[in-house]
């Protein structure tokens, strides 16, 4: 089914984007256009009852770009730094190219 929500997820990714190289498998790098984030996110400390800040990385990318992608596989965004995929989070969004949300660890 047609949703309007349809290429937004591939326009946002074409505007603000950013070519990153995945290493599928542990194979040969392929470079897709993704949106790459390190954001701050609570991390509660369940011994003291404190909690701090920590930078949580992800990569968001349309459905078509994902379905190369999985859990295991290495991402290096060109910052210095290579990451781990250690999870994948599915988009909510009724468009065909929704968002493909993969929580990384940083290596």
């Amino acid at each position: 089914m047609s949703s309007i929500f349809d290429g937004l997820a591939t326009t946002l990714t074409d505007i603000l984007g950013e070519t990153v190289r995945v290493y599928p498998g542990g194979g040969a790098g392929i470079d897709v256009n993704g949106l790459f984030r390190e954001d701050p996110v609570e991390a509660a400390d369940e011994f003291s009852g404190t909690s701090q800040l920590v930078l949580e990385a992800t990569l968001r990318v349309p459905a078509d770009t994902a379905s190369g992608i999985a859990v295991g596989d290495i991402v290096d965004p060109g910052n210095g730094n290579t990451y781990k995929i250690v999870s994948k989070i599915p988009g909510r969004s009724p468009a065909a190219d929704k968002f493909i949300t993969f929580v990384l660890e940083r290596q």
